[in-house]
C-alpha cells in the first residue's frame, strides 16, 4: 500500500501514452521494418498463399510473440502465424505507435482517440482505422459498403485477401497488434463473431456519416 492509501497493483505501468510499452508484435512488426529484413517483408508483401509465407524466415519469430502477447503457453498454428504476418507486412505504419510518438491522430481523425494501454477489443482500433476520413472527400477511406464485404468473409483466407486490400487503402496505416489479433480470431466461429461485431460498432461509432455511405458503393 503507498502513502496515498491506494495499491500500486490498481495504478497500470506507464499509463501515459509517451510511456506506452510496445507489445510483442508491435516490436516484431518493427524489426520488419529495418532495412535488414527488407527482403523477407517483401517475401511476405508478395506472398499469397500460407505455404509461401511459410518459407519467409521472419515469419518464424512471430509465434513467440503472439504467444507473449496473449501470455499463454499455447502455440498458434502455422497457418494462423502465416496469415498473420502477410497481414502485418502489408502495413507500413503502426498507427498506434505513430499516436504515441507524436500525439498526432491520423489523417482526417481529428477527434481520434488516445490509445490506451489496458488492452481493447478486439477489432476496435481497426474499426475506427477503417472509418478514417479521407481529406478530398470527406468520405471513410474504407466504404461501408466494402466494410460490409470483409466482415461477411468467414474463409480465413478471403478475409486476409479483403484485409490486405482495405490496408492499402488506408495508405498502409493500421493498428499492428489489432490487426493480429483480429486475424487470429478470424479462425475461430465464436471469437470471428465476436470480432466481426467490434469491427462494425467502432466503425460507425467513429464516423456517425458512415451509415449513408453504407446505402451506396464509393470505394475508391
Amino acid at each position: 500500500m503507498s502513502e496515498t492509501g491506494k495499491d500500486p497493483a490498481d495504478t497500470p505501468p506507464d499509463a501515459t501514452p509517451e510511456k506506452r510499452k510496445r507489445t510483442a508484435v508491435e516490436r516484431w512488426f518493427a524489426a520488419l521494418q529495418n532495412p535488414l529484413a527488407r527482403g523477407d517483408r517483401a517475401a511476405l508483401r508478395r506472398a499469397q498463399t500460407v505455404t509461401e509465407a511459410c518459407m519467409v524466415p521472419a515469419s518464424y519469430a512471430l509465434p513467440a510473440a503472439l504467444m507473449a502477447n496473449a501470455r499463454t503457453d499455447r502455440h498458434p498454428e502455422a497457418e494462423t502465424v502465416a496469415r498473420i504476418a502477410m497481414a502485418l507486412a502489408t502495413v507500413d505504419t503502426d498507427t498506434d505507435t505513430l499516436k504515441v510518438q507524436t500525439g498526432a491522430a491520423l489523417d482526417g481523425d481529428d477527434d481520434a482517440p488516445t490509445p490506451n494501454v489496458r488492452r481493447q477489443r478486439t477489432g476496435a482500433a481497426l474499426g475506427r482505422a477503417f472509418a478514417v476520413r479521407r481529406p478530398d472527400t470527406g468520405k471513410p477511406r474504407v466504404s461501408g459498403d466494402r466494410l460490409r464485404l470483409i466482415c461477411t468473409a468467414d474463409d480465413p483466407d478471403e478475409f486476409l485477401r479483403l484485409l490486405r486490400g482495405a490496408i492499402r487503402l488506408l495508405e498502409e496505416k493500421a493498428p499492428v497488434a489489432d490487426i493480429a489479433r483480429v486475424v487470429e480470431a478470424w479462425h475461430r466461429p465464436a471469437a470471428r463473431d465476436a470480432a466481426r461485431r467490434q469491427i462494425l460498432l467502432s466503425y460507425f461509432q467513429t464516423n456517425h456519416d458512415a451509415f449513408a455511405d453504407l446505402m451506396e458503393p464509393n470505394d475508391a
